[in-house]
């Protein structure tokens, strides 16, 4: 969650609708290795647009993906800030 903030606060208001659900797309995949697909989508898309909105997901995706090692049923309380 704080890494999408992160990044869509470096999008101009205009890009933030469509950056945001390229970013779902890649934190709600199905595997890990689905999610760095996404991710490797991403940026031809939007590197050149948003290039520090890229950055910034660049530098964090391994750590932002680190829930997907668990198993599957704990990935929403793992993946948002939510303890409930």
């Amino acid at each position: 969650m704080h890494l999408t903030r992160n990044v869509l606060a470096k999008c101009p208001q205009k890009l933030k609708q469509p950056v945001a659900e390229d970013l779902r797309s890649i934190f709600y995949a199905r595997s890990k290795k689905k999610a760095m697909e996404f991710f490797k989508a991403f940026e031809p898309k939007w590197a050149n647009q948003v290039p520090s909105a890229f950055k910034s997901l660049e530098t964090n995706i391994d750590n932002a993906l680190t829930f997907k090692n668990f198993p599957e049923v704990e990935w929403l309380a793992l993946r948002t800030k939510n303890p409930l």
